[in-house]
């Protein structure tokens, strides 16, 4: 069973969880959507058995990391800013990423480890 692991669930990020929600029994598929403020898309979830929503501080380095770990994909949808964040523990623990932003200097620095492993990040 494939885990994705969504970073970031504001009003930009509402029409991907609707989509991923619908997919996930197609495909047998398990989502985290995390955020701050888990409350706010419990509506979302509510009912779907395949995901949940979970409070992160994404600056929270411990609770970050094990979200990461349990995941197959990460996707960020969190401010530019942050994706290096997620990214760096991503190419750690050799997870594919997807984000929403453009691609910063310091995320163009990971490319050749991420690719050395044969992750995607995008």
């Amino acid at each position: 069973m494939k885990n994705i692991l969504l970073f970031g669930a504001g009003r930009s990020a509402t029409h991907l969880i609707k989509y991923l929600l619908a997919q996930l029994s197609v495909h047998g598929w398990k989502m985290t959507i995390a955020d701050q403020n888990p409350a706010a898309i419990a509506s979302l979830t509510d009912g779907v058995t395949a995901a949940q929503a979970v409070q992160c501080d994404i600056l929270n380095d411990e609770s970050r990391r094990n979200l990461i770990r349990e995941a197959d994909i990460v996707i960020s949808l969190l401010p530019p800013a942050l994706h290096i964040i997620v990214a760096q523990d991503c190419v750690a623990m050799s997870k594919d990423l997807a984000t929403a932003s453009y691609v910063s200097d310091e995320m163009k620095e990971l490319h050749d480890e991420a690719a050395s492993k044969g992750i995607v990040m995008m």
